[in-house]
């Protein structure tokens, strides 16, 4: 018994009904993937349609007598015209090949962007910092006044979280085998658990807190390059330069306690050689007490504009001059003022002076 028969109200509502159950079921099974992208939003919306037209079409063909005519003529006329028939399959392969070929390129390219900047910057959205044009080393600046500046920053409802740290450039050794250059990270363990940041590593990782005393974390890259497992004693090499004494190196020997994955680490790119300690760890170690290069934040989204500014102006309330590699004597007699450099080779550039001009004046 054929259910094909005349094409009412009825059949079309059914017919719809049916078509849009099924683009919204192959919609449903894409979900778990979409990340809003531009390729998975074609991809989701695409195949949806796609599903609901082949589904119109067959209920077309199982309830509607003319509809089922109208393909019967469609296909003998497939048949009977090979060659269009031909050059028109061909045409949809091209098509479709092109438009799936950009879509691949485009996920390429967004798994790409995601894996080299965004995983390994993981929470952190904004770095507060300086770099000393001359040594090429970050500022180094007051750690009370930096925790002051987070403690500020944490009241803010649009700030996840807010922590100071230090990073180093290091070298580290290994039963004769060695990395020249590694980045070397320690954040404030009691900032970063407070919220905003995942462990290190993402969610199998470790977190700042959890770093035992005489331990470090490294990453896989610096893992692979020099060789090592966890429970290794590794050798890590690091330099200051002191207007005086010059360039001075120094070293400590560690034991890896974790091998993390670029996820999370708040570097800028991946697959560069990463260690981590504790803020605290790093400056016993390294001498520097109660000294900061860097403020990681986590903000709500992605920022705006207006929030750049908000922290800018917050910075320049709070630091002070030492912060910024500037001393500064006054005599109230004279009204003189004097300005000078304490990072580098005690240099003031143009913009500074002229800056400084503008202020007094």
């Amino acid at each position: 018994m054929s259910l094909a028969g005349p094409w009412t109200p009825k059949r079309r509502a059914i017919t719809a009904c049916t078509s849009i159950f099924a683009a919204i079921l192959v919609a449903a099974f894409q979900w778990s993937d979409f990340d809003w992208s531009l390729g998975r939003t074609f991809t989701l919306f695409g195949l949806s349609m796609i599903a609901g037209l082949v589904v119109w079409s067959i209920m077309q063909w199982l309830l509607s007598s003319r509809h089922r005519i109208l393909s019967v003529m469609a296909r003998n006329n497939l048949v009977r015209r090979k060659r269009n028939t031909a050059l028109v399959v061909v045409g949809l392969l091209v098509g479709s090949a092109i438009v799936t070929s950009s879509l691949v390129i485009g996920d390429s390219l967004d798994a790409t962007m995601e894996e080299q900047f965004l995983s390994p910057l993981g929470d952190t959205d904004y770095y507060i910092r300086g770099n000393d044009p001359v040594t090429g080393l970050w500022t180094q600046w007051n750690e009370t006044r930096a925790d002051s500046v987070s403690d500020q920053l944490m009241t803010w409802p649009n700030i996840d979280g807010v922590r100071p740290g230090i990073q180093l450039s290091a070298s580290v050794q290994f039963a004769g085998l060695g990395e020249p250059m590694a980045t070397w990270y320690a954040f404030d363990a009691e900032y970063s658990g407070a919220g905003g940041f995942a462990p290190i590593g993402g969610s199998d990782g470790i977190r700042y807190a959890e770093i035992e005393p005489d331990k470090v974390v490294i990453n896989e890259e610096l893992a692979d390059s020099i060789t090592v497992v966890v429970g290794d004693l590794i050798e890590i090499h690091w330099m200051d330069v002191d207007l005086e004494e010059g360039i001075i190196r120094e070293q400590v020997n560690l034991t890896v306690q974790h091998i993390v994955t670029d996820v999370n680490t708040g570097h800028q790119n991946s697959r560069q050689p990463l260690l981590f300690t504790s803020l605290e760890q790093a400056q016993d170690i390294t001498g520097k007490s109660a000294i900061i290069t860097h403020i990681g934040i986590a903000v709500e989204g992605d920022g705006t504009e207006s929030l750049d500014q908000e922290i800018a102006a917050l910075v320049n309330s709070t630091l002070l001059a030492d912060d910024a590699g500037f001393a500064i004597e006054t005599d109230s007699e004279s009204g003189m003022i004097a300005v000078a450099r304490t990072t580098g080779i005690g240099q003031l550039r143009n913009n500074e002076v002229y800056n400084l001009t503008t202020i007094v004046n």
